[in-house]
């Protein structure tokens, strides 16, 4: 069943988390879901974030602001990444990107996501690269081309594109 709020744009219902922004918006329902129908708008709803807030982010809405968090390979500690949440959304975070990369990242994640009320991103290549790196599957270069194929216009092609730089996978690489 597809239960996006685009399907439901397009199909011309309103649903509740789209009249939930309209009104924090201060814009009519109808504004929101004809946005959404034509793909102006997003509203990140993800039915498994079950303590979300929903987001209007597009031209009719107003500017947001995202926080970047996460670990690192050095430091790895859920409690230091769920202060940071908090305090991101404490000084006006609309949306969270994690952008952990090291201990246990799923964990944190779940951690993230059930503690938060705004939407939260992640970077899949960036993800992926942690992968293949803990499991040498991809031989450095190859992973450099991997890395590079990404829009140098999107956060993820400007995070890859400096990772491709530094990226070693074996001691010979």
């Amino acid at each position: 069943m597809n239960n996006t709020q685009m399907h439901h744009a397009r199909k011309g219902v309103i649903t509740k988390e789209m009249e939930y922004v309209a009104q924090v918006e201060d814009l009519p329902a109808e504004l929101i879901r004809s946005e959404i129908a034509r793909g102006r708008l997003i509203l990140p709803a993800n039915v498994n974030h079950t303590s979300l807030k929903p987001v209007a982010i597009g031209i009719a809405s107003r500017c947001k602001i995202n926080a970047n968090i996460g670990n690192s390979a050095v430091t790895s500690n859920v409690q230091e990444e769920l202060d940071k949440l908090h305090l991101a959304i404490h000084y006006g975070a609309d949306t969270v990107m994690d952008l952990s990369t090291g201990g246990n990242i799923d964990k944190i994640r779940e951690a993230i996501i059930a503690a938060s009320p705004v939407p939260i991103g992640t970077v899949l290549r960036l993800i992926t690269v942690i992968s293949l790196r803990k499991c040498r599957a991809m031989p450095s270069a190859a992973l450099r081309t991997w890395l590079m194929s990404a829009s140098p216009l999107t956060p993820d092609g400007v995070l890859t594109a400096m990772m491709a730089k530094s990226v070693s996978l074996s001691p010979s690489a």
